[in-house]
Formats: C-alpha cells, structure tokens, sequence
C-alpha cells in the first residue's frame, strides 16, 4: 500500500504543479493583455499626425497611432486579402499604395468588400487616379502569419497575409514600413473601412480560472486518496 501511495505521489504532485503553472502563466498573460490594450487606446485616443511623423517617433510608439497621408490611388495596384465575413459572406479587404507626391507610397487597407473571389472584390476597387485625396486612419504594423495561415500565393492573387516585401514586389512600388488602417469615413464609397480588429480577445482570466479549478481538483482526489484507509486482508 505503501508503494501505490508513493506511485500516486509520484504522479499527482507533478500534475498538480504543472496545472498551477499553467494557470500563474495566464495571470501574467492578463497583466500582459491588459497593458497592451490600455496602450491601444491612450494612442488611437491621440490626434491624427501624419505618416512621417509616426515614423520619426520610436518604433514602439508607432502603432496604433491615428496618422493621415495624401495622395492619389492608381486602378491597377490593389490586392485583395482574403479575411472576414460581410454581411455572413464571403468577404475581402482590398490594400492598395497612396502614391504620394516626393514620398513613399503607404500601403492603406481600404476597407472591405463581400465578394466570392480575389478578382471579383478588385472590381469594386475604382480610384480616379487624378483624385487628390486625404485618408485618416490607424498605423499597424506588418503581420506574421499564424501556424495554420496559408501561404499567399501573388501569381494568383490568393492573399492571407500581409508580406510588405512581397506586396512591394507584386504592386511594383515601393512601401513604407507601416500600412494605414483607413477609417469608415476615409475610404472609397464601394467599401467599408474601419477594419482594423482594434479589440483583440482578452480569455486570459477564464483560462486561469479553469487551470486552476483543475489543480484544485486534482488535489482533492490526491487528498482523499491519501486519507482512503488501507485494504487489509480479512483473516480467516
């Protein structure tokens, strides 16, 4: 009995410890989540300054600044990225460069657009290339694909994430280092801008809660094992 009790030791304990670590972790996560989004909104609560501006600050203050940028769109440079539902459809956000005069382009995520494929949302992208014009938005950085994002695919014009190297090379401009969210009332007529996903999911509180509920118990059972009485074989 002794030995089963020991074996039961030698397994609950570092199961116990491993969940209660789990759950310490996302108590960090939360501090962590927290600070960024408290950040996120001190910087969109700031006035617009424009995109060369932004880049004359640190890199850490950049993102999630408002920023503005003038300058022209021309119909033949846009993508169109593979992302959200409009409307529960099939939906596209279109990204095209704001040709800007004696400057870098800045890539603009225009906002988006239902359609069942690349080509289809492109026709809703139809600048006047003579049109001066002034987007407002908020300044994000380049994306790095998740673990299961398909790879894009730019002779097809399949988009799923943002590759500023690749875009640059596809549009045959160059970009600079940061894209502009462009806001709902900055954008071209045919689309829905706004799109930046500016809540991001904050669990971390109720998956704390469930690794530790689970190590509470874990040790309940371990606790009532320990106390069960031993067998004892009745004597004849």
């Amino acid at each position: 009995m002794k030995r089963s009790r020991l074996s039961m030791t030698l397994i609950a304990l570092p199961m116990i410890a491993i969940l209660v670590t789990l759950g310490t972790w996302q108590v960090q996560r939360l501090a962590w989540k927290d600070e960024l989004i408290a950040t996120m909104d001190a910087r969109m609560d700031l006035p617009p300054i424009t995109v060369d501006q932004v880049l004359a600050l640190p890199l850490a203050e950049q993102e999630w600044r408002p920023a503005s940028a003038q300058g022209t769109f021309t119909p033949d440079q846009a993508i169109a990225l593979y992302r959200i539902s409009v409307a529960g459809k099939a939906g596209y956000q279109i990204f095209a460069p704001l040709l800007r005069e004696g400057a870098v382009p800045v890539l603009v995520n225009l906002g988006a657009v239902a359609a069942a494929s690349p080509q289809e949302a492109l026709e809703a992208y139809a600048p006047d290339p003579d049109q001066g014009l002034t987007i407002t938005g908020i300044v994000r950085f380049e994306e790095m694909p998740g673990a299961f994002t398909n790879a894009n695919d730019p002779d097809t014009g399949a988009w799923y994430w943002l590759d500023l190297d690749a875009l640059s090379q596809t549009l045959n401009t160059p970009l600079l280092p940061i894209m502009l969210v462009a806001d709902a009332g900055s954008t071209l007529t045919a689309m829905t801008g706004g799109q930046a996903r500016f809540e991001p999911a904050n669990n971390h509180l109720q998956y704390a809660g469930t690794w530790y509920a689970l190590a509470l118990v874990a040790t309940v059972i371990y606790l009532l094992i320990l106390r069960r009485p031993p067998n004892r074989e009745s004597s004849s």
